[in-house]
């Protein structure tokens, strides 16, 4: 499954292995009961939606099959974190979907909050959940902006996620990517034109360590550097 994301983020098809990964867990899941095997399979799911929404095509039905399989997890084990942070995930991905169709996210982001916060709630120690919680923020920020309503507090949210995610890895280029997102939606909103140029000029300092650490995020997070640069240079 991470190979299947790697080919999604530099853009070329998972679906092969994608599918292969399906496969395997499906027959292992008729061999045996347990709460990893419907998570995985939710995560394989989560990731044919993601690629569906790259190719503008609606992500509904996967998503849905998505959240049944991390449903399943959680009936089975309760206490088990990982379904509910993938499910707010999930979540976050249906808010993505639902901003571009021009339709309500709303109730997407209540709960992707709400799945996250019980992930966080039963294992505070997972780096990753910061991070995803970093991400839903970062998405209901640009709602908020596309809306002009005040997204100030959400952006705080969300780089108070950052920090967290970055105290389990310093060096997380994910969460220098989004810390840059937010920021630079913070230059966007600012109305004060010092301020909006330091928020941009940390937008560009956050978005620059993310792809020296990780190139192959230029593809997702390459366009928000470039903006960063134009909003630092018409600033001036």
């Amino acid at each position: 499954m991470d190979a299947a994301k790697h080919q999604l983020r530099i853009g070329k098809d998972p679906s092969d292995l994608n599918h292969r990964s399906l496969d395997a867990l499906q027959k292992s899941a008729k061999l045996m009961t347990n709460a990893y095997l419907p998570s995985a399979l939710g995560s394989v799911y989560m990731g044919m939606a993601e690629y569906e929404m790259q190719k503008g095509k609606d992500p509904t039905a996967l998503l849905e099959q998505s959240r049944a399989s991390y449903q399943k997890s959680i009936e089975i084990d309760p206490t088990y974190y990982e379904p509910f942070g993938f499910l707010g995930r999930a979540e976050t991905l249906a808010a993505r979907w639902a901003m571009k169709s021009n339709q309500s996210p709303v109730q997407h982001f209540q709960e992707a909050r709400k799945a996250l916060q019980k992930a966080s709630e039963l294992n505070k120690e997972e780096g990753a959940l910061y991070q995803m919680m970093s991400e839903m923020y970062r998405w209901q920020s640009e709602w908020l902006l596309q809306q002009k309503r005040p997204a100030g507090e959400t952006i705080a949210d969300g780089l108070r996620m950052v920090d967290k995610a970055l105290s389990f890895d310093s060096e997380s280029a994910d969460a220098y990517a989004v810390q840059g997102a937010l920021l630079l939606i913070k230059a966007s909103e600012d109305k004060n034109r010092q301020e909006q140029l330091n928020a941009a000029r940390r937008a560009q300092a956050s978005l620059q360590r993310a792809l020296k650490i990780n190139r192959w995020l230029d593809r997702e997070y390459g366009p928000l550097l470039k903006k960063a640069n134009e909003t630092v240079a018409l600033s001036q």
